[in-house]
Order: structure tokens, then sequence, then C-alpha cells
């Protein structure tokens, strides 16, 4: 698959990979600390858990308690490092899912809106 092809795949995976790109970018720049950044590795968690299980995420408090951190510190870091809100993310995240789901297969809107 071609991230230029301009088909919604495409459009994710080049934002993955920028996403990804600056991720490491940032990491890089602020490795010469002399001690880690536990909110960095907090958000990491947090990216990666909302991205694996976003489809049976409710509420940003059920994910704070699902990556043990209080919302208002989810909320916090999240913005930090990914200038969004949590929740933002989590909507997003889940209208481009059914919008892959509807440009790629012939299920109805209340089949999808259903799953």
């Amino acid at each position: 698959m071609n991230a230029n092809s301009g088909s919604i795949n495409g459009i994710v995976i080049a934002n993955l990979l920028a996403h990804s790109l600056i991720l490491k970018i940032f990491a890089l720049t602020h490795s010469s600390q002399d001690k880690p950044d536990r909110s960095c590795d907090t958000y990491n968690c947090i990216l990666l858990y909302l991205r694996k299980n976003y489809f049976r995420i409710k509420t940003i408090e059920g994910l704070a308690s699902e990556v043990n951190v209080e919302p208002a510190y989810l909320s916090r870091v999240f913005r930090r490092f990914h200038n969004e809100s949590p929740y933002k993310f989590l909507i997003r995240h889940k209208m481009g899912h059914v919008a892959s789901l509807r440009l790629f297969s012939w299920r109805q809107i209340m089949e999808i809106t259903y799953a």
C-alpha cells in the first residue's frame, strides 16, 4: 500500500508515519536530560493503549482507570505531547474507523454504528 495513493488508508499511514517521526525527533532532542521524563513514557503508554483499544473505550475516565492514572493527569499529559485532548483523539480515531468501514464495505450505517 502506498501512502501517496490518496486513499483513506494512505492518509492514515502518512499521518501515523509523520507522528512517529515527530515522536522520534522529540525523543532524540530531549535524550540529553539527566533523568528520563516519566510523563513522556506515560503519554506513549496511553497513546499505544488508545490505538489498540479505542473501539471499546467509552469515556476518558474509563481510559484513565484502565491505564492507572488520574483523568486530569491523563488529559494534561496527552495535551502536552499530542496538542489535542484525548477525547478529541478518541472520537477522531473512532470516526476514521467508521469511515473506513463505510468506504470498504457494503454494510449499512446502522450495522456499523452498532458494531
